[in-house]
């Protein structure tokens, strides 16, 4: 028997439900830096830019925009009161 962990008891069961329950995509480590210009970056941005058009449908370069502002935000407040407002 193995030693319980954070994956096993915690993260596993979360990706999960987030994809089985909720419809999520796993987006396995192998895939991050097709996903990203810059290796540090935390957005996936052709994910976000494409999200931002289905949801809120906007044209592709307003998203763009929308997704250079967001990468340009390094303050959590800022990035808090983005995300409520």
């Amino acid at each position: 028997m193995s030693t319980p962990s954070e994956y096993t008891l915690v993260e596993n069961p979360l990706l999960d439900a987030l994809v089985g329950q909720y419809g999520y995509r796993y987006i396995p480590p192998s895939e991050h830096a097709r996903l990203r210009a810059r290796e540090n970056e935390v957005l996936f941005r052709p994910l976000l830019v494409d999200a931002l058009v289905r949801i809120n449908g906007i044209p592709r370069e307003t998203a763009e925009a929308v997704a250079t502002d967001l990468a340009g935000l390094t303050d959590n407040e800022r990035w808090i009161a983005v995300l409520r407002g």
